[in-house]
């Protein structure tokens, strides 16, 4: 029974996930970034508070909004 329980979990997961892959790939894109400026905002947010949420999406826009005035006014920030 319990097997049944853990399998019947397991497809609803999958079917979920699925259906809602292209918001799951924009969350992750959102989150982990290719762009090098954004990937250091990120970082540097993360290393100053390791209670900051990749994942929401207001977090992320104020962190890069606090980046941006670190990196105006320390040009090095923004080359490695």
């Amino acid at each position: 029974m319990k097997d049944i329980v853990i399998s019947a979990i397991l497809i609803a997961f999958g079917v979920i996930g699925l259906t809602h892959i292209d918001e799951i790939g924009r969350l992750y894109a959102d989150a982990y970034p290719l762009d090098q400026q954004q990937q250091q905002a990120l970082d540097y947010c993360v290393s100053k508070n390791r209670a900051f949420d990749r994942l929401d999406s207001a977090e992320r826009a104020s962190c890069y909004v606090q980046f941006r005035g670190i990196a105006a006014s320390r040009p090095e920030a923004t080359q490695r």
